[in-house]
């Protein structure tokens, strides 16, 4: 199995953007509008607690009944992400940051929420595939496959072939979904702060619903239910219907940044 080397480049700069879009994006916040950085880790502490930890806790407890059926997997998966996460957006405000009043801490949590999302979902996966990508390109892939165990093998030699199919489009695409997710995950936090801190109360439900709507199509495209064009344009049609959506709650909260800090 070989690779190229564009696409050992694009593995390296899908990595990157992975791990660090979503900070450079807050310290452009931070500049530009006076964001803070408390929200924005609160956001990823949150995702690691909600997202993962409970997510991981029920995926132990429940998948062994699930089985092998594709459609109720895919249903599973989408629908506890939809209502972990935005369990978690909402103990975020309630909780974490009760007394955060400020609208730019929306969006500084969703920043944290999304960039802990672009890490732990590609960032990692992007990191091994470009070690294994490197090591392919430079023969020394040998020496891996014979440094692991007969039992792992198997599985190393699955991973080895979808990095040795990726394409061009493969990696082009995921680094725009990072962008997208991070677009959504703001916009979905801006929603549930507009919810927790004005009347708007319904924003909350609509927050979930606008992410399963978003969110499913790639969950059964990723298990085979659908063509992954369609899931890719229906999440990108989601993440904007949520981004006009919390880009309209923004600014219909006051301004309640101090003059000392402008």
């Amino acid at each position: 199995m070989t690779v190229s080397e564009p696409i050992v480049t694009l593995l390296g700069v899908l990595m990157t953007v992975s791990f660090m879009l979503g900070l450079i994006v807050m310290t452009v916040w931070k500049i530009a509008k006076h964001g803070e950085f408390k929200p924005f880790f609160g956001g990823i502490f949150v995702y690691l607690c909600f997202s993962m930890c409970i997510k991981g806790l029920c995926d132990l407890l429940l998948l062994r009944f699930i089985g092998e059926n594709a459609w109720i997997y895919a249903l599973y998966n989408v629908v506890f992400v939809v209502g972990t996460e935005t369990l978690g957006r909402y103990m975020g405000f309630r909780v974490l940051h009760k007394t955060r009043t400020d609208r730019r801490d929306g969006v500084s949590f969703g920043l944290g929420f999304g960039t802990a999302e672009s890490i732990l979902t590609m960032g990692l996966t992007a990191l091994t595939y470009f070690s294994y990508a490197l090591a392919m390109a430079d023969g020394s892939i040998a020496e891996v496959i014979a440094a692991v165990t007969e039992g792992d093998r198997a599985e190393l030699n699955a991973v080895l072939e979808q990095v040795a199919n990726l394409t061009v489009g493969d990696c082009v695409w995921a680094m725009a979904e990072r962008a997208v997710r991070l677009v959504l995950q703001t916009s979905l936090a801006m929603l549930v702060f507009a919810a927790m801190r004005t009347a708007q109360k319904n924003l909350l439900p609509v927050s979930a619903l606008i992410q399963l709507a978003a969110i499913l199509p790639m969950g059964l495209a990723q298990v085979g239910l659908l063509p992954m064009l369609a899931g890719q344009i229906v999440l990108v049609l989601g993440t904007a219907c949520a981004a006009v959506l919390a880009w309209r709650a923004y600014h219909a909260m006051p301004d309640l940044e101090p003059a000392a800090r402008r």
